[in-house]
Order: C-alpha cells, then structure tokens, then sequence
C-alpha cells in the first residue's frame, strides 16, 4: 500500500510537525508500507528527491509569506489512483 504525507517542511528541518511526521514515515516503513513525504523548499537548496531511511522524499519549490506555504506545482504530482492514502499537516 502507498502512503503520501504531505507536510510545509520536512527533515533536515527540525520542527515538532517535522518530527512527528518522520516518525510515523518510518514506522511505516519498518511495517512494510510504500511511503513518500511531499514537502517544501523554499529556498531550492535541499534536493528535490532523495531516499531518507526509506522514505521518498519529494520537494517542491514555494513560497512562504508569513509561514503559509503555497505549492502551486503540486497539483499535478498527486495521483489519486496510485497513492490512495494522503495525509496532510
């Protein structure tokens, strides 16, 4: 089964959202699940896919006035037939 999160930062930001959403990733991971994280950056310096402890993590560039992320080019990256499982922060 395949499981998106989709949350404004994930890791190598630190952050209680940030935390609480790896965690879960992992455990997931360990029980066998497909999961992928969808997050942003801002500042386009972090890479726009990679593989932390199993997860794949996708990024997309934003921004955030205020805190309050927009990703305008997300859209189009989620595909309710194959990730019928989204969970968002």
């Amino acid at each position: 089964m395949k499981i998106l999160f989709v949350t404004p930062r994930y890791y190598p930001h630190i952050g209680g959202v940030e935390t609480h959403v790896q965690s879960i990733a992992e455990r997931l991971v360990k029980r066998g699940y497909d999961v992928e994280v969808y997050a942003t950056d801002p500042k386009g310096i972090l890479p726009v896919i990679e593989v932390i402890n199993g997860i794949k993590v996708r990024r997309f560039r934003s921004f955030a006035p205020n805190n309050a992320y927009y990703l305008p080019s997300i859209e189009s990256s989620v595909n309710l037939r194959y990730m019928p499982y989204i969970f968002t922060t």
